[in-house]
């Protein structure tokens, strides 16, 4: 889900990884 909602706004993989791992998510997440 959140993969999508990143390609949405257009936000690259690498910055959502980034995001997931701010928050303690694992990239699976």
């Amino acid at each position: 889900v959140q993969l999508k909602a990143a390609a949405r706004l257009g936000i690259n993989r690498n910055t959502l990884r980034k995001k997931l791992q701010e928050h303690g998510l694992d990239e699976a997440e």
